[in-house]
């Protein structure tokens, strides 16, 4: 690989011409016979190469011989300001018969400048089997070399098309800009106040608000787009230094991602949360009103970000490093707040797998009834209804721990209610009483036949276990309560007995009298 990368001033092509007679005198002897090997071009000599980018030209050689030769490539110009040529395969050996590539990229930096540079390519030619047979080949390129400014930088051409014909002291490049910039401004305000009010009434036709919303939102950007990208195109009518562009490039790239980023902030927050908030507010799911803020926040903090780190490239920063460092500080504070991390994990998988809803009573591990208020991504808020207190209660307890929902499948509850009788008593007429108390309770559900059974034989009664189905859960103490007032009136009526717990103390006199 051989790299030529030097400045030289600009030299006609009579000085490149005189150079590679040069060239070719000092290898002068006797010649191969110039058919024998064949240089051909695989692209034009002629193109355009713009500032920071490449081109690359190709060369085939073939040896029509029958002795081997070597092909030495060399590259010559007086005129290589701002651009690195890299030769690949500039040294080759060919068989005969044997071909081989050579090629040249030409790199244009950030300064190069707009202009027209010539180079010779000399392909020189020795027979091994006879040092003295030299034979040079020259090749010329053609390169129209176009600066960062574009092709009409320095030209005073107003808006880079006219002639600047406009009477002193506007007549000079610096002229040129400022009527060019006072144009782009002038079309901006014209977008402004004039095109946009007119599509604004064309769209307050319609029935959708999206229109409007998106006339209110971009209005402002793209009056600032087009004033900004006017202006520092107009630049190229002045010829600037290159830091001078690199420092107005970096600024104006820096612009453009701070309107675009406030700009699409804007968009999500005005269109994309305001339908999610109207359409969280037709749904029953909590889900949706929960997420919806969420997203709100993510995007007050993703977007900004976003931009940031776009904006720390553009000031030659290494971004991964950055975001590395952010993954590394994520780590720390993730297994700092890890519980409350937990938390909002969990309250994601509550509002996603939805085992209870607001409104549901629960039935927790500990035996407490409790009435769902509210489902957070922190935690959720419970009313015990038998103490009317509200209960925060971590949503990492909740997933983690076992929980009985009264109102899955539905409301309906079996209420568990003991009943004792006396020894002695009839226990089939104490049955059939406890069904017709059940018939007459108000929550009971009458299409199904409750289940009951002789539970235990107490000290001082028969115990009798009843399983009430009822129709509302919410109704839990109220159908107890009603069943229990119900069969006690019956077992009145019916002289069935209720024991209670007695206790005989004989008193033993063993004094003699």
């Amino acid at each position: 690989m051989h790299v030529l990368n030097a400045k030289g001033a600009t030299l006609s092509r009579i000085g490149l011409a005189l150079i590679a007679v040069m060239v070719i005198m000092s290898l002068s002897g006797p010649a191969v016979n110039a058919s024998e090997v064949n240089i051909l071009d695989k692209r034009s000599p002629n193109a355009e190469l713009d500032a920071e980018q490449s081109i690359t030209f190709t060369w085939i050689i073939y040896n029509n011989g029958t002795d081997t030769v070597a092909v030495k490539t060399g590259l010559y110009t007086t005129d290589s300001g701002g651009l690195t040529i890299d030769v690949e395969n500039d040294f080759v050996t060919l068989d005969a018969n044997g071909s081989a590539f050579v090629s040249a990229t030409f790199t244009a930096s950030r300064d190069a400048q707009t202009r027209n540079a010539v180079f010779l390519v000399n392909f020189t030619t020795t027979n091994l089997a006879n040092m003295n047979d030299v034979h040079v080949t020259t090749k010329e390129i053609d390169l129209r070399i176009v600066s960062i400014w574009g092709v009409n930088a320095g030209q005073n051409k107003i808006l880079g098309i006219w002639d600047n014909n406009l009477p002193a002291p506007l007549n000079t490049n610096e002229g040129a800009f400022i009527v060019t910039a006072l144009i782009w401004i002038a079309i901006g305000l014209l977008f402004y106040f004039v095109l946009d009010p007119a599509v604004k009434l064309a769209t307050a036709k319609t029935k959708t608000e999206l229109d409007d919303i998106m006339l209110r939102i971009l209005r402002m950007p793209i009056f600032l787009y087009i004033v900004l990208i006017g202006m520092v195109g107009s630049l190229e009518i002045l010829v600037l230094s290159p830091d001078v562009v690199n420092q107005i490039e970096t600024w104006y790239h820096v612009l453009l991602i701070g309107i675009s980023a406030w700009m699409i902030y804007k968009i999500y927050d005005e269109v994309v949360l305001f339908y999610a908030k109207r359409y969280a507010s037709k749904t029953e799911t909590e889900f949706d009103d929960v997420l919806v803020p969420v997203l709100e926040k993510l995007g007050m903090i993703l977007i900004p970000f976003v931009a940031l780190m776009l904006i720390f490239e553009i000031f030659g920063y290494d971004v991964t490093v950055l975001l590395a460092g952010a993954g590394f500080l994520g780590i720390v504070v993730g297994y700092a707040a890890q519980s409350t991390l937990a938390n909002f994990f969990a309250g994601i998988q509550l509002l996603v797998s939805r085992p209870f809803n607001v409104g549901d009573k629960l039935l927790m591990e500990n035996g407490d009834f409790m009435e769902v208020k509210r489902i957070g991504l922190r935690a959720t808020e419970m009313l015990d209804t038998t103490n009317n207190q509200l209960i925060i209660i971590p949503n990492d307890n909740l997933a983690n721990n076992k929980i009985i929902n009264a109102f899955a499948p539905d409301k309906e509850l079996t209420v568990t209610v003991v009943v004792g009788v006396a020894y002695g008593s009839d226990i089939e007429k104490v049955k059939r009483l406890m069904v017709d108390a059940f018939n007459e309770t108000p929550n009971s559900v009458k299409n199904k036949v409750p289940v009951i059974r002789l539970s235990e034989f107490a000290d001082s009664s028969i115990n009798m276990k009843i399983f009430i189905p009822i129709d509302d859960a919410n109704a839990k103490w109220k159908a107890a309560s009603d069943f229990r007032e119900i069969l006690y009136q019956k077992f009145k009526q019916s002289s069935v007995e209720i024991p209670f717990p007695q206790h005989v103390v004989y008193i033993k006199n063993d004094k003699k009298e």
